[in-house]
């Protein structure tokens, strides 16, 4: 059992003072934890839409680059241009027409500016995404927290109405209201 929990299990609660009014029992025990809690509503927020709301043009570019360039399809026509690059200047090396001739420079030097400039962009959009997550996991974090101290005390608040309802059983026994099995 928590430590708070024990304490508040051991703590007199203040004599209730029963009364009649309409055949209805009215006492007057003090507010338990629960009620005397006091929730801080924090206003909450959509990661998602606060954090694209505050991207640049240029991080939005990236982002759309980097989703372009890091699917199935842009790896399918990429390779589609390859081979019919490669496909193209071996047909026409044998009528002496080829712009390209093996071992194809110029395509390798096309390759490596693609890979020179898109490697930057995608580690940006990645870093940008790491961000995002460390962010979503605080978030997390805060929320986990706050839902552990609001489940003690809803623990807490559960032991208190145990005790006045032992107490008030005790007293109706007592005072002969109710019979005793």
């Amino acid at each position: 059992m928590h430590k708070d929990v024990q304490e508040l299990k051991n703590k007199p609660i203040k004599k209730s003072t029963l009364s009649w009014k309409d055949g209805i029992i009215i006492n007057t025990y003090p507010k338990g934890p629960a009620g005397l809690y006091k929730h801080e509503n924090d206003q909450v927020i959509n990661l998602n839409q606060a954090f694209k709301e505050k991207l640049s043009f240029g991080q939005k570019l990236a982002d759309k680059v980097s989703q372009i360039m890091g699917g199935w399809y842009f790896i399918a026509i990429q390779s589609v241009i390859i081979f019919l690059w490669i496909t193209a200047n071996i047909y026409w090396l044998s009528t002496e027409k080829s712009f390209d001739p093996y071992p194809f420079i110029l395509l390798n030097l096309a390759m490596s500016f693609q890979a020179a400039y898109s490697t930057p962009i995608i580690m940006m959009s990645q870093n940008r995404q790491g961000a995002k997550d460390r962010l979503a996991a605080q978030l997390d974090y805060d929320i986990n927290k706050k839902t552990e101290e609001e489940t003690r005390i809803i623990m807490e608040h559960l032991v208190y109405q145990d005790k006045i309802i032992q107490e008030l059983r005790e007293e109706l026994l007592s005072s002969g209201l109710l019979a005793k099995k």
